[in-house]
């Protein structure tokens, strides 16, 4: 990963301009992109998604994109397959299924939250592996199997997964290099 690193003339410059010291030594903003047109109906929670990383996230943000964007993680709604959703390296996609997230359980909820399962199939695109335990803080603790329920309603990515992203300590699956967008 390369860093840019402002020589004290430039920053003094670009403070003296109006930026403030931490904008002007800041590093540049990663730009990571999501095509969510074949998203369906999860387009709105899947924005909410990205919305929920964006609001943590310092080093890199991520962004919609048009329909057909090069390179850009596609998401995608797949009524068809009963697996639970995942994220593919391979092709840069997020597959919803909607078989595993759908069903409404005895306390009216869906089986799975939608957003909840954005923001953990899209932390994978980010470069986050699954966590280990039972501690319910982390959104990248798997669901266990036939139990997505419990403890993993809650949305929000722990600070620790954000400070990860933004290190790019495990952003591996991106062909990132920080401060260049990424499609």
């Amino acid at each position: 990963m390369r860093r840019f690193v402002l020589s004290l003339a430039t920053a003094v410059a670009l403070v003296g301009i109006g930026l403030p010291v931490s904008a002007a030594l800041a590093a540049p903003v990663t730009t990571v992109t999501y095509d969510l047109s074949q998203a369906g109906k999860y387009a709105a929670a899947s924005r909410q998604g990205i919305q929920i990383w964006n609001n943590g996230l310092k080093n890199v943000q991520l962004k919609e994109v048009p329909a057909g964007t090069a390179g850009a993680v596609k998401v995608r709604l797949d009524t068809v397959q009963n697996t639970a959703p995942y994220y593919s390296p391979s092709t840069k996609e997020i597959v919803l299924t909607q078989k595993q997230i759908d069903p409404i359980q005895s306390d009216g909820k869906p089986y799975r939250d939608p957003i909840r399962t954005f923001v953990h199939e899209s932390g994978h695109s980010l470069g986050l592996g699954h966590k280990t335990g039972s501690n319910c803080v982390y959104v990248m603790l798997p669901s266990p199997s036939g139990n997505p329920r419990g403890c993993h309603d809650y949305k929000t990515p722990h600070s620790s997964e954000y400070s990860a992203v933004d290190a790019g300590a495990l952003v591996t699956s991106l062909p990132a290099v920080q401060g260049q967008t990424i499609s």
